[in-house]
């Protein structure tokens, strides 16, 4: 669970400024932007896996993303990782008069 965790927080934000971009989605990616590159823009976007890192690259972009696939799996590993934590005391409660 933890690992996913990482991988799901890698994918979460898509960034974009003076040069330098990142972007890594692995699967489904429904992601909302903010562009402000030459304006104020509002983008949306929606895919299967991608992967962007690029230096030195369309310094003049500033962009910036959420996905929003990722920030919902973040949410539901963290709910299922206290449920199988409560899940495992509970369990470790109810053996304690068990054992003799």
């Amino acid at each position: 669970m933890k690992l996913s965790f990482v991988n799901q927080f890698l994918q979460l934000i898509g960034v974009a400024f003076s040069g330098f971009a990142f972007s890594y989605v692995a699967g489904l990616y429904l992601s909302v932007g903010l562009d402000i590159s030459d304006s104020f823009e509002v983008n949306f976007g929606l895919g299967i896996s991608k992967y962007d890192l690029s230096i030195n690259n369309e310094p003049e972009n500033h962009i910036v993303t959420i996905n929003i696939v990722a920030l919902a799996l973040i949410y539901w590993i963290d709910k299922r990782s206290k449920k199988l934590a409560e899940e495992k005391n509970f369990a470790e409660v109810s053996s304690i008069g068990m054992n003799e």
